[in-house]
C-alpha cells in the first residue's frame, strides 16, 4: 500500500478537532500518564520473547524511550533502538522495519518529512495538546492578588516589559531579552522585585545547578527560594497565590511544562517565564 506524507500541521489540527469533539479530560490524561509511569517503574525488566516477539510492543517501547529524550528523532534512531531489543538473528532488521511501518500506519509515529526520515510521536502531540489546554485553563481560572508591600524599596524604575507586567498583572507572562547569564539574572531579579512589591511570595526555578548557584549569589535575591526543576515534581515550586519565576524557560521540556502549568492551575500561581 502506498503511503502519503503526513503534514504535521494538518495532523495537529485533526487531533485538536477530534479531541474537541470527544472531550479532552486534561486531569484524566495526567493521572493516567502518572499511573502508566508508576507501573513501568515497578515492572521488572524482562527479555523479549525471542521465539515470537510482539514487534508492536517492541516498537512502542522504542518510541517511548526516544520520546522521553527528544521531540523529534530519526528513522535510524528508531530502527537502532528497536533492533537493540531483539535477538540478533537473520531477519531482525526486516522485522523491525515492518513494525515501524505499522506504527506509521496507526499514527503512533508522525512523519515530519516526505522521505519519512524524521518523526515525532503521538505522545508529543498529546503533550502539546495538554500544554494548550492547561494554558487556557490557567488563564481562565487563576487570578493575581496585589497587596502593596511598603517594606520593598525599588532603587530604579522597572524596564518597559516589567512595567507592563506590573500594571497588567497577567496570570502568565513572558519576558524575553539578550545579555547572557548576567542579563538573565537581571530579568529574574527585576521580576522578583515586582512580585514582592505587590505582596506575593516568590519561588525561582533555575534551569540547572550552575544557574541556581549563579542566581542565588546575587545580593538582590538574598533570602529568595531558588531551586532546580525537581521542585516541579515534588510540588514545592508552587506557593498558593504566589509567583513562580522560571529562569531560561526556553529549556523546559514538554513534560516539564505540563507539570508547571498543572501545578500553577492547582495552586493559583502566577507564572513568569524569563526567556
Amino acid at each position: 500500500k502506498s503511503k502519503e506524507a503526513i503534514d504535521p500541521a494538518e495532523k495537529m489540527v485533526e487531533w485538536m478537532n477530534t479531541l474537541k469533539e470527544t472531550g479532552f479530560d486534561i486531569r484524566g490524561y495526567r493521572e493516567a500518564a502518572d499511573a502508566r509511569a508508576a507501573e513501568l517503574a515497578r515492572a521488572p525488566a524482562a527479555p523479549v520473547n525471542t521465539d515470537g516477539p510482539d514487534i508492536t510492543d517492541v516498537v512502542t517501547k522504542a518510541i517511548a524511550g526516544l520520546s522521553d529524550r527528544k521531540v523529534q528523532f530519526t528513522y535510524a534512531d528508531l530502527l537502532a533502538r528497536t533492533v537493540g531489543q531483539l535477538e540478533a538473528k537473520d531477519g531482525v532488521f526486516e522485522l523491525a522495519r515492518k513494525g515501524i511501518d505499522a506504527a506509521i500506519e496507526r499514527e503512533q509515529l508522525i512523519p515530519l518529512d516526505r522521505e519519512k526520515g524524521l518523526f515525532t510521536s503521538n505522545i508529543h502531540v498529546l503533550d502539546e495538546l495538554a500544554v494548550k489546554a492547561l494554558s487556557q485553563e490557567v488563564q481562565r481560572q487563576n487570578h493575581v492578588s496585589v497587596t502593596s508591600d511598603a517594606s520593598v524599596v525599588r532603587q530604579a524604575p522597572f524596564s518597559d516589559a516589567v512595567s507592563v507586567l506590573a500594571q497588567d498583572r497577567p496570570v502568565m507572562g513572558i519576558v524575553s531579552g539578550q545579555g547572557g547569564a548576567t542579563g538573565q539574572r537581571e530579568r529574574v531579579a527585576e521580576l522578583t522585585l515586582m512580585a514582592r512589591e505587590q505582596g506575593r511570595d516568590v519561588h525561582i526555578l533555575a534551569a540547572d545547578n550552575r544557574s541556581r548557584d549563579f542566581l542565588a549569589g546575587d545580593v538582590r535575591l538574598a533570602g529568595e527560594t531558588v531551586t532546580g526543576k525537581s521542585a516541579l515534581q515534588d510540588g514545592t515550586a508552587f506557593i498558593p497565590g504566589g509567583t513562580l519565576i522560571v529562569d531560561q524557560a526556553e529549556k523546559l521540556s514538554l513534560k516539564e511544562t505540563i507539570s508547571l502549568l498543572d501545578g500553577a492551575m492547582r495552586h493559583n500561581v502566577q507564572v513568569l517565564l524569563s526567556d
